[in-house]
């Protein structure tokens, strides 16, 4: 029977058991399933919050550069057209005048790597008014030229004369084989007749020289068909020359320099001679012509233009932001409408080259674009983060934390195992005291260690100071002295330690530092003296400072001293003391007026007949003030003449009587000394002076 009911016994624990295992492997199973769905679900979470973070970033630096890089062209494109109002609002342009005018911006705009204004073929510093022809259409309102599709136009005519800006559009100008100026009424060439090359280029080697006709220059003709349309300024791309991976090419700025004027801004022929054996026209204009035949309009036709490449308008203004992370392209027209890229910026750091994106990757993928119009053109800046850049705004957040959120979860589900099995959880707590009590041993190993190494600090500390530092214990025994102190006493440290004062010092000293000493182990505080004695016959003083030495419980165990020797100090303290004695006494008694100046002759000091003299109570009331304060401007005016005279030539004024007048109309006459008051190098600071009152 009992062993039937063991049986039976065993057989219900053994279905307690699996009901308990079941139990507990459906509660670890619910643990776990809703741990890791937790982490995933706050890793989706990060990851899109990491991501927004990312690109909100991207956009803040992206447009920070786009908007400098726009600030930045209109600023430069600005700078020409800055030019083409000059010319606008000159009548003639002396070369001086241009370069005088064009340096400052291209020294504050270097992305300008030349201005010049390019006009009719001839010099304009040797036109004569009958050498501007009046334009034979009024209707033509621009100055400047048709296009000629980049081709060379033929040099003006030998004796410099214009060809009228009318004669636009002939056929032989379209070919480039105009025969001659006199017998074709095509197209004039734009020589360039001002150049002025930016300053970090000066050395280099310009896109343009002076005499080149500038409607030879392939892209040109864009430009010129842009200002006759009847804008003032334009901007298109010209080829330069050759480049290592193709045409070079650049940016030229045009502005027109025509200025708006009724009827024909030219002389007419009706002139008359000056005296002098000018020309001068009539009519609307008055305008002379001397010697050297300048014409009021040489410089009122053409353009000005400015020459610009794309890679220094880019790379110019992003220099202060740092080079790696985003890629800059600058289309013209939008990408993904087939716009044509103007330059390419990579972002990415390295050696090897980056390929840009097509433009229909830049239109698909991650970027910011940002539109801008200048001139007319439309242009479009697009940003792209590099790998770099999103490596740098990624971190590790997300996994870091699933990992840890997958390690929190296998914690939790093992601690929730270990609550089934007491062996398990005696075992985890023996484990955690032993790791406790390592841990507290090591601390204390740390500690002692941490305490050698202070006292070895101390002792270097006190060892290296030039001064005399020792330690005495309660009973006034001394525990510690330098190598500053045993020298002084000329005893080894080995005699030192253990002894009071009255085994090296006369009683009546080693009694008062005992006392001392006494008062500080009473009082706690910092005791400061200095002390007084006479060594082989000299008198000396010493700095003393005793302060008490307290242990971790906070009570006075030692106290510790410091001295050393003062006696050049105040030596010099008591003979400055001596001498700001006598000059009290002198300021205060003697009748004479006595005061001192700073360079701009306000009172520094006065004493008190001075003040008594100027009517006030105290001689502070004076400081800060002027002779104009006390005095009327006239006799104020004559005072501050000879002081800065004195100020300027270092000499006295001595004996110089002076008439005193006073704002309600009183006259004194004093004799006054005036001298210039110096420092202790010699420079002239101030001045100085006394006067005696003679008016009696």
């Amino acid at each position: 029977m009992d062993r039937q009911g063991q049986q039976q016994g065993d057989a219900m624990s053994q279905r307690r058991w699996q009901e308990s295992a079941w139990s507990r492997r459906v509660l670890l199973g619910g643990i776990a399933f809703g741990g890791i769905a937790g982490c995933v679900g706050l890793y989706y979470v990060l990851g899109l919050w990491e991501q927004s973070r990312r690109e909100a970033e991207f956009r803040l630096q992206v447009e920070q550069q786009f908007h400098t890089i726009e600030t930045h062209l209109r600023n430069t494109f600005g700078a020409v057209e800055a030019v083409g109002a000059f010319f606008r609002a000159s009548q003639y342009v002396e070369p001086e005048e241009f370069t005088t005018f064009v340096r400052p911006l291209l020294a504050k705009y270097p992305c300008l790597h030349e201005i010049g204004w390019a006009g009719p073929a001839g010099d304009p510093s040797l036109w004569k008014s009958s050498d501007l022809p009046v334009p034979a259409s009024k209707s033509n309102s621009s100055s400047l030229p048709a296009p000629v599709g980049g081709k060379e136009s033929p040099a003006g005519p030998p004796d410099g004369s214009v060809v009228p800006p009318d004669t636009v559009g002939h056929p032989a100008a379209a070919a480039g084989t105009v025969p001659s100026r006199a017998k074709q009424a095509g197209l004039p060439p734009l020589k360039i007749h001002y150049l002025e090359l930016c300053p970090q280029e000066a050395s280099g080697r310009p896109f343009l020289s002076p005499g080149t006709d500038l409607t030879a220059v392939e892209g040109v003709d864009a430009v010129l068909r842009e200002l006759r349309s009847g804008k003032e300024a334009a901007i298109g791309r010209v080829v330069l020359g050759p480049g290592p991976a193709g045409p070079r090419w650049a940016f030229l700025i045009g502005v027109s320099v025509r200025r708006s004027v009724s009827g024909s801004h030219m002389p007419t022929s009706s002139s008359r001679r000056t005296s002098g054996g000018e020309r001068q026209f009539g009519g609307q204009d008055q305008i002379v012509v001397g010697h050297r035949g300048l014409a009021p309009s040489a410089t009122a036709e053409g353009l000005v233009f400015g020459i610009s490449e794309p890679s220094v308008l880019l790379e110019h203004p992003l220099a202060n932001f740092p080079g790696e992370g985003i890629d800059i392209y600058w289309y013209e027209g939008q990408p993904e409408e087939n716009g044509r890229l103007i330059y390419y910026r990579s972002g990415a750091s390295g050696l090897q080259p980056v390929q840009p994106l097509s433009g229909r990757e830049l239109a698909e993928g991650i970027s910011a674009a940002w539109p801008m119009e200048l001139f007319g053109q439309r242009w479009y800046l697009y940003g792209v983060p590099t790998k770099a850049f999103l490596a740098r705004w990624s971190s590790r957040m997300p996994e870091l934390i699933l990992a840890g959120g997958l390690m929190g979860v296998c914690l939790l589900v093992a601690y929730v195992h270990t609550l089934f099995s007491r062996h398990t959880q005696v075992q985890a707590l023996v484990e955690r005291r032993t790791g406790e009590l390592q841990k507290a041993r090591d601390d204390l190993l740390l500690r002692e260690e941490s305490l050698r190494d202070t006292q070895a600090l101390y002792r270097s500390l006190v060892e290296g100071l030039p001064v005399p530092i020792l330690r005495k214990n309660r009973q006034g025994r001394f525990t510690f002295a330098n190598q500053a102190f045993c020298r002084l006493l000329k005893r080894p440290v080995e005699e030192i330690l253990g002894k009071t004062d009255f085994d090296f010092y006369p009683s009546d000293l080693a009694a008062k530092y005992q006392a001392d000493d006494q008062w500080v182990l009473e009082t706690g505080q910092l005791l400061e003296t200095v002390e007084e004695n006479v060594q082989d016959g000299e008198r000396r003083y010493v700095q003393v400072m005793k302060f008490p030495v307290r242990d971790v419980a906070g009570q006075i165990t030692e106290i510790q001293v410091l001295f050393w020797d003062v006696t050049e100090r105040r030596r010099a303290e008591l003979a400055l003391e001596k001498e700001r004695t006598l000059l009290h006494t002198l300021m205060d008694y003697l009748p004479d007026n006595i005061y001192f100046k700073d360079r701009q002759s306000r009172f520094v000091r006065i004493n008190r007949a001075m003040a008594r003299y100027l009517g006030l109570t105290h001689p502070a009331q004076a400081e800060g003030k002027t002779d104009f304060d006390f005095f009327s401007p006239e006799h104020a005016e004559q005072a501050l003449a000879d002081e800065q005279y004195i100020l300027a030539t270092g000499r006295a004024i001595v004996h110089k009587e002076e008439k005193e007048t006073w704002p309600d109309g009183r006259v004194s006459w004093v004799l006054t000394t005036k001298l210039p008051l110096r420092d202790a190098e010699g420079r002239i600071i101030g001045t100085y002076g006394i006067s005696r009152n003679i008016t009696e």
